[in-house]
């Protein structure tokens, strides 16, 4: 089985529900329409606040605007191109048909390369949609017992860029960022840095160089080591 692409972003037991984690929840998902390689999709929420994170959720994408990307106004454009479009509403279908619950979204008509956004709730592991990156606005929501489920379950990929955890408990925080295998680990945030932070993945996310910070001037530099031995006797 493929193993899961997306960057997770993780919700503890104890985080405050509040709007700005939801707005981070869902801009990290649905900003540029999804089409952002370190995009959360893939959102594990504890179990107990899945009901309210999900309705919360819904509230704000339902305010989310759809045009003209050069427009002020608008929140989500366009797909890429006609193809794109067709592969994530593909992504939506499988969803669909693998039985997680589609919450609001799925709108094949819109005209041109629009997809409305999208969330699913009671997706699983193995589910298409939360395996592979869609890379559209399609929001995954995944129930979690525990947060050693949720570190588990965001670590069992083949990728590693980003990840964001929310909780308020710096030390739990500390941890899951220590043992995610990914770049960059956002906490109580999505973010990826700024300049002065190295930016890059994991395993097979990238070319395992870095973007900004001094770590990126590495890969313009060629080093040489000279090794002199002193004479002796």
């Amino acid at each position: 089985m493929a193993q899961s692409f997306e960057s997770p972003f993780i919700v503890l037991e104890d985080a405050r529900l509040n709007d700005d984690l939801i707005e981070h929840a869902a801009m990290s998902a649905f900003w540029n329409g999804g089409q952002n390689c370190s995009a959360n999709m893939r959102q594990l929420i504890a179990a107990p606040l899945v009901e309210e994170f999900t309705g919360r959720i819904i509230e704000r994408v339902k305010g989310f605007t759809l045009g003209d990307p050069l427009n002020p106004a608008t929140d989500i454009g366009s797909m890429i191109s006609k193809d794109h479009k067709e592969l994530v509403m593909n992504y939506i279908q499988s969803g669909v048909a693998d039985g997680a619950q589609m919450t609001m979204g799925g709108d094949s008509d819109l005209p041109g390369y629009f997809v409305e956004p999208t969330v699913f709730q009671g997706v699983t592991p193995e589910m298409k949609t939360a395996r592979e990156e869609i890379f559209g606005p399609v929001l995954d929501i995944m129930p979690m017992k525990t947060a050693e489920e949720a570190l588990a379950v965001a670590s069992a990929t083949d990728y590693g860029l980003h990840a964001t955890v929310f909780t308020q408990d710096i030390d739990r925080a500390l941890h899951i960022a220590r043992s995610l295998p990914c770049g960059t680990v956002s906490v109580n945030g999505f973010s990826e840095g700024n300049i002065k932070t190295p930016f890059g993945g994991y395993k097979q996310s990238g070319s395992l160089a870095r973007d900004n910070g001094t770590e990126a001037l590495e890969q313009y530099l060629q080093t040489k080591t000279i090794w002199v031995q002193t004479a002796t006797g």
